[in-house]
């Protein structure tokens, strides 16, 4: 079965529809909610060569709830940054047990493993059986209606740095979900079938809120939005170890994943040095790196080169905190499922409740674990994994 469409028109009737519904009389969040999907599609439509200039000034028109809409939009960022800065050591004890001074890792795992060219019917295949294979009958249905409806594209986005996306349509009432390909970024079949699943996590994730104005603002105030996308591709990983599925060449991939989250910790880390006044209003992101570094040297030691060190331009906070956060708990959800499924089942039960909010200090407490239970289990996961990556606390 074709898994993937490359008929962008269904792009441009998805705009047509949204931007009529700007002309509706809609509630402030409705409207949010429509505007948040034209910004989002035009994102994929531009550089594929497409105006979306009309659809953009149809967003824009009320200029009443444009400005009510960028004041709310200062204050929701304002807030998830105070309240980093209030709770930036709490927000990072998790990455800092993980990587404390004690670690040693070694990552052996073959990063040139040939890739091998699966075509798209054995694709699907693999892919159905492991949404089966999750217990939930919801699941492989929506992952044929997606195919169904040609809700799966495959583009080439060059200019933009994901290797997929996930775009839904809030206003109607069944969910509509729109799942993007950036073959510009990965045009590697196992790869691609496992950004895939880490879409599919999102879609999986949004369908377990019901509310509406919940779902519009959750991606602004969580640092947890990439949790359930990365159980999801963890899970599909383990899908192809554990059934010999190109053995080798998914081993490679976890370990990949693996070694990502350690990136993606590191990289979180660095915020804990950035002073408060450059934090705020994205100020970090505008000034040169060497004084960046300069700013972060007067209270930490960098312990890499300027070189090494990302540009400024390409640091964003939300986005490193999420993924690291997603990428961990993933990584423990995972391996806590495989122990110990009723404790699983509670603590995911608990997590769905408390993760759309802003970051609370007291969120590992309140799930039913604690840090030490976290790093024992994503240590235990990785060094029980077929991977040729192994962690030692010295």
């Amino acid at each position: 079965m074709k898994i993937f469409s490359d008929d962008v028109s269904i792009i441009e009737k998805e705009l047509d529809y949204l931007a009529e519904e700007m002309y509706r009389r809609h509630n402030f969040t409705e409207k949010r909610c429509i505007l948040y999907s034209i910004e989002a599609i035009a994102l994929i439509y531009e550089p594929l060569g497409y105006d979306v200039t009309k659809y953009l000034q149809a967003a824009y028109k009320d200029k009443n709830f444009v400005a009510a809409l960028n004041k709310e939009n200062r204050m929701i960022k304002n807030k998830f940054i105070n309240n980093f800065i209030n709770n930036k050591e709490d927000c990072l004890t998790l990455f800092d047990n993980i990587l404390d001074d004690n670690l040693d890792y070694d990552f052996n795992y073959d990063i040139n493993h040939h890739a091998p060219n699966l075509d798209e019917n054995e694709m699907y295949e693999i892919l159905n059986d492991f949404f089966k294979s999750m217990n939930k009958e919801e699941i492989p249905n929506m992952f044929k209606n997606l195919i169904k409806s040609k809700k799966i594209l495959s583009v080439s986005l060059p200019n933009l740095p994901y290797k997929g996306m996930t775009f839904f349509d809030l206003m109607l009432k069944k969910e509509n979900s729109t799942i993007y390909i950036n073959k510009a970024r990965e045009n590697e079949s196992i790869k691609n079938m496992i950004t895939l699943s880490h879409e599919m996590g999102h879609i999986i994730d949004f369908s377990y809120i019901n509310n509406k104005k919940t779902k519009v603002y959750y991606p602004m105030k969580s640092t947890f939005t990439e949790v359930l996308s990365s159980l999801y591709e963890k899970e599909f990983i383990n899908f192809l170890v554990e059934n010999n599925i190109y053995k080798s060449h998914s081993e490679s991939c976890l370990g990949e994943f693996y070694e990502d989250m350690f990136i993606d910790m590191d990289e979180s880390i660095i915020y804990r040095g950035i002073p408060d006044e450059l934090l705020r209003n994205d100020k970090y992101k505008k000034i040169e790196k060497e004084k960046l570094i300069e700013e972060i040297s007067k209270k930490y030691d960098v312990l890499v080169s300027a070189d090494e060190f990302p540009e400024p331009v390409e640091l964003d906070i939300y986005e490193d905190l999420s993924y690291g956060y997603g990428k961990v708990l993933g990584t423990y959800f995972s391996r806590l499922e495989k122990e110990d499924k009723r404790e699983y089942q509670d603590e995911m039960s608990k997590f769905l409740s408390l993760r759309t909010g802003y970051f609370d200090k007291n969120y590992l407490e309140k799930i039913g674990t604690n840090t030490n239970k976290v790093v024992e289990l994503v240590d235990r996961d990785i060094n029980l994994s077929s991977a040729k990556v192994k962690v030692k606390r010295i």
